[in-house]
């Protein structure tokens, strides 16, 4: 039976040459799956979530309304954040804190509610972050149980000390990361 690892890298391969449909299904299993990941192949996991992002975008185009009405909503979402991160903070529960993607500002929202329910918290209060997306959910004394944030995907190209340090650091030896962290702060 293959590894996570190795079904993680099956979807890499498969996902270069599919085409939207087929990343979207590859996108659903992968996040059906993340729950019950290693922290280490939930990492592997995320990465290729928002390279499934990337190529998904790159095969659509974007459109405008060709009757001149103002754009709408759905047709300016190619613009908008493609995910939202929730952030359940465990501080003052003295748990650690939780991380979850949404591929819209609706489910972020929902996937919050539903925490909050399952959790018992007792919510005082919402706040409204930097932008209309940003959300805070506070409890009674002010803290902030969980935060919506949009977030946008990133790929850098990756340097040969950042993946030696990060194929080291998912075998188990914290060394090289910390030497590259220091090298950079060093170098600012």
């Amino acid at each position: 039976m293959p590894t996570i690892s190795e079904i993680l890298c099956a979807f890499e391969v498969k996902a270069e040459r599919a085409i939207v449909q087929e990343l979207r299904l590859m996108t659903q299993e992968i996040l059906h799956m993340r729950a019950h990941l290693s922290l280490g192949d939930r990492a592997h996991a995320d990465a290729l979530l928002l390279k499934l992002d990337h190529l998904e975008r790159s095969q659509q185009l974007r459109y405008a309304p060709a009757d001149g009405a103002p754009a709408t909503h759905a047709s300016m979402s190619s613009d908008a954040p493609r995910y939202w991160l929730l952030l359940s903070s465990g501080k003052a529960r003295g748990v650690p804190p939780e991380v979850a993607i949404a591929f819209s500002f609706d489910q972020a929202v929902q996937a919050a509610k539903d925490r909050a329910v399952q959790s018992h918290w007792t919510v005082a209060g919402v706040a409204r972050g930097r932008t209309m997306h940003c959300v805070g959910v506070l409890g009674h004394d002010g803290a902030t149980l969980m935060s919506i944030a949009p977030a946008n995907p990133v790929q850098p190209d990756i340097e040969g000390r950042t993946r030696a340090a990060t194929t080291c650091w998912m075998a188990g030896h914290l060394e090289p990361m910390l030497q590259l962290f220091q090298t950079t702060s060093a170098g600012s």
